[in-house]
């Protein structure tokens, strides 16, 4: 199985057994990875393709 659909699944068995404080901090920290990986950008930086307010 590859790596998403793994955190993926296990997000939703965490969410199920836990409060639902996990759900948005499960969400909050994978989607903090893939931002510093470079695999996800917010949707604000979609309607700027290629500009980089940090380096400019």
């Amino acid at each position: 199985m590859d790596m998403p659909s793994t955190a993926i699944l296990l997000a939703v068995e965490l969410t199920d057994t836990g409060p639902d404080l996990i759900d948005p901090i499960v969400v909050g920290v994978f989607g903090a990875c893939l931002v510093k990986r470079g695999l996800w950008r917010p949707r604000t930086n979609s309607a700027a393709r290629g500009f980089d307010p940090s380096r400019h």
